[in-house]
């Protein structure tokens, strides 16, 4: 089964900034963008690597360092919670190369998330109870935008960030800096995302064949597995082709029925062509994901609402 996923993963929780195909003119602090995805690298290379640094070894500690920071970049930030608030976040992103396709946007946004829970958390602390919960509803939308990305690592990222929402507001309301009455906009945001299967993870299963079906007739494109796959005789690949459309299909169908991490690992299990066992993706672990999102969901509105 293919590990390359969750490895890029970690990888992108630290990652140091990759030129992107897109880039942004600063706006009007406080001004919503048509697109957040420019405004979003735009803030993040303003921000600077010095900034990053801070709140990416912070994670969720307040300490001096990181407020000074907030402090001397409180117009940027600004700029962040308009950012979130735009009606799309499309990076254009080619994703025609499979599984080689450059996700260097992934890295920014993992720290923008950092950035705004620890913002939340700095406002709470000072008494600013909306602050805090806008920056925590924004943290949801950045959370959000990911649902329009097709790729399963885009969707664990996305799934990553709503988890920090959620558990910086649930923390923040346990220590008394956040009451029932405050979480309004966590809840709007919330309101946003389909409960039915946040941040659309059924989507990856397309994704997923559209890589794989890539991978078995041009090897180049397998990313980590380009040099074995290579070597599978071409005959075998077409034959595998056929399985992965067979496959795919019966992902796809177990995603909504009882039982559906086990239905998928079954199918997976029962692979025949080594090429695609290679390529076999963790359908179950982006299953449970969602699965867990949709419960922190529904706990936080139950609490709060």
């Amino acid at each position: 089964m293919r590990t390359s996923t969750l490895a890029v993963m970690v990888l992108a929780l630290g990652l140091a900034v990759v030129a992107c195909s897109e880039k942004s003119t600063p706006g009007a602090s406080g001004a919503i963008p048509d697109n957040a995805a420019p405004a979003y690298l735009d803030i993040r290379d303003r921000l600077g690597d010095d900034f990053i640094g801070v709140m990416t070894s912070a994670k969720t500690v307040l300490t001096p360092q990181v407020e000074q920071q907030l402090k001397d970049n409180k117009q940027l930030l600004t700029e962040l919670l308009a950012a979130t608030k735009a009606p799309r976040c499309d990076f254009k992103v080619d994703y025609s190369s499979g599984y080689n396709t450059l996700l260097s946007h992934l890295g920014p946004m993992r720290q923008l998330a950092y950035t705004l829970a620890l913002d939340a958390r700095y406002h709470a602390e000072e008494g600013d109870r909306a602050g805090a919960a806008e920056r925590l509803a924004a943290l949801v939308r950045l959370a959000n935008a990911t649902s329009d990305m097709p790729m399963m690592i885009e969707k664990l990222i996305g799934y990553a960030t709503l988890a920090l929402a959620l558990e910086t507001a649930n923390n923040l309301a346990d220590e008394g800096l956040l009451s029932k009455s405050d979480m309004k906009p966590i809840l709007d945001a919330l309101d946003d995302i389909d409960t039915n299967d946040p941040l659309n993870a059924r989507q990856t299963i397309n994704s997923e064949k559209r890589s794989a079906l890539l991978a078995l007739r041009d090897p180049s494109t397998a990313a980590e597995l380009a040099s074995e796959l290579s070597r599978v005789p071409e005959a075998e690949r077409r034959a595998a082709m056929t399985e992965a459309e067979s496959l795919f299909a019966t992902l796809d169908s177990a995603w909504t029925q009882p039982g559906a991490p086990q239905r998928m690992d079954r199918a997976i299990n029962a692979i025949r062509s080594r090429a695609l066992k290679g390529l076999a993706p963790n359908m179950s672990g982006i299953w449970n994901n969602m699965d867990d999102a949709r419960s922190n969901i529904k706990r936080f509105q139950q609490r709060f609402s």
